[in-house]
């Protein structure tokens, strides 16, 4: 084999590598705080029974249709594939990993309807409710499910560190209202905001994904957020192949 062909050899061995690590639920930088790493997006049962081998903690975006009073997983705008929460927990068949229930359109205006189909499904499966994190942009939604035991995180505004001083003074000052009044509210967000919301809000529980960390600095930066105690769950790119 001539010296070309094994340079490119050695190029595709690496590029698959690359690519095949990017997916994986063992990352190195991972080592130590596997127990603190979810899958992102398990949106469909054959990625679910595939991360169940792996994860301990699943993230899967919920939208409630009203018309039909169903809570359908699915992450808009992707069009929905007629897969609904009920015949999801229902292919669990008994595992109870911890649920990150990403609720896209839960608001105050519709929690009750909300809450009974998520209660009434997982009471149906004798689910551990306290294995459940409740997560909306609309906080005032929230206290129906944590006042039944459900654990709910506020799900930030994104990317804080573009914004300018004064704008990000008055966001953290919302943000910190919101979570006076609800102090077993935790905040979840990307990575990338991990620095900031740790410098405001440094005893608050918290809950994070990071999708892309691929800089150099960026290894350092999820073990010390892997480190943090109040960091509760991590969610990661998975793909099953």
């Amino acid at each position: 084999m001539n010296k070309k062909k094994i340079l490119v050899l050695v190029a595709i061995v690496v590029a698959l590598s690359l690519f095949f690590y990017r997916y994986s639920p063992r990352k190195f930088e991972f080592l130590g705080h596997y127990d603190k790493i979810g899958a992102h997006r398990v949106n469909s049962l054959e990625k679910l029974a595939s991360s169940l081998s792996y994860f301990d903690a699943i993230e899967l975006d919920l939208v409630y249709v009203e018309h039909s009073d169903i809570l359908d997983v699915v992450h808009p705008p992707a069009p929905s594939t007629g897969l609904y929460f009920s015949r999801y927990v229902a292919a669990l068949d008994g595992a109870t990993p911890f649920l990150w229930l990403d609720i896209k359109n839960l608001n105050e205006a519709n929690v009750g309807r909300i809450f009974q189909q998520v209660h009434t499904i997982l009471e149906s499966h004798n689910y551990p409710i306290d294995k459940v994190l409740i997560e909306t942009r609309y906080p005032k939604a929230l206290p129906r499910f944590a006042n039944e035991g459900y654990k709910t995180s506020f799900y930030l505004p994104q990317q804080l560190y573009t914004l300018d001083e004064q704008a990000l003074t008055s966001t953290m000052v919302v943000i910190d209202s919101v979570l006076q009044h609800q102090p077993e509210l935790a905040i979840s967000t990307s990575y990338v905001d991990y620095n900031l919301i740790r410098m405001y809000f440094p005893e608050r529980s918290k809950y994070l994904w990071s999708l892309s960390h691929r800089k150099f600095g960026d290894y350092s930066l999820v073990r010390d957020f892997l480190n943090d105690e109040t960091v509760q769950l991590v969610l990661v790119r998975y793909k099953p192949f």
